[in-house]
């Protein structure tokens, strides 16, 4: 998909996205619930990337911390603001050019972003913008991630799997905890899926819905969609 595509998605989404993202929603929720279970609620600096509306900011927002960088390759007109958090707008393919890939940070966390990006690389630059013992969490969608819709459609990323996903991790961080689930929704009706699709921005296929995808996709899966939610945390050794 190009970006340009992914980026208006998401725009013309933002307005629905809060109420429509389900899974983004419970998946922030189990980010955070991770780091609770390790204790991890103290950092002095903390780098989020592809923050979106703010869901899983909102949550990190109640760690403690005295800095706290926002990153989005969108420029929401009503983005989730607080007066102690910075956001900087950039594409996160671009970040070794940017003087934020110059500072360290504690945790740097995102969710539902990864996938958009270059995972190995991406993966590197998080690394050295880590400080000693700092945190990785990092919440991403696996191989069976909407198969579904890329079945009927021939459209949509590539995935990777969670075995690919730990070996590499594990070859720079220290994983204390990585786990991967099959979510599945139900609209019902073909229909559904689709409207969720467009309402929550996750899939770029905009004005190539074709009719004859709708009748397919309710005849193979009526209104059922799949996500492999896969979530990550690390600590640089």
């Amino acid at each position: 998909m190009k970006k340009e595509c992914m980026m208006r998605a998401f725009i013309n989404a933002e307005s629905s996205y809060d109420d429509n993202a389900y899974i983004q929603q419970y998946m922030s929720k189990k980010l955070f619930s991770m780091l609770e279970k390790y204790s991890l609620n103290t950092f002095d600096s903390i780098f989020e990337f592809g923050s979106g509306t703010g869901i899983l900011t909102r949550l990190l927002s109640q760690l403690a911390f005295k800095r706290y960088i926002c990153n989005d390759i969108c420029n929401y007109k009503n983005k989730y603001t607080n007066s102690r958090i910075q956001t900087q707008i950039f594409d996160m393919e671009d970040i070794c050019y940017m003087d934020i890939y110059n500072e360290r940070f504690n945790l740097i966390a995102s969710n539902a972003c990864l996938q958009w990006l270059p995972f190995n690389k991406t993966i590197e630059n998080l690394y050295n913008m880590l400080d000693s013992n700092g945190v990785l969490l990092i919440g991403t969608f696996g191989v069976q991630n909407l198969v579904e819709v890329r079945d009927i459609s021939g459209v949509g990323l590539v995935y990777l799997s969670l075995d690919y996903i730990s070996k590499y991790i594990g070859g720079l961080f220290e994983i204390l905890q990585i786990d991967e689930e099959i979510k599945k929704l139900d609209f019902s009706h073909s229909l559904g899926v689709f409207r969720h699709l467009r309402d929550s921005g996750v899939n770029s296929l905009g004005d190539r819905l074709k009719t004859s995808w709708i009748k397919e996709y309710q005849e193979k899966y009526k209104g059922e969609i799949s996500y492999h939610c896969i979530y990550i945390l690390a600590r640089k050794s």
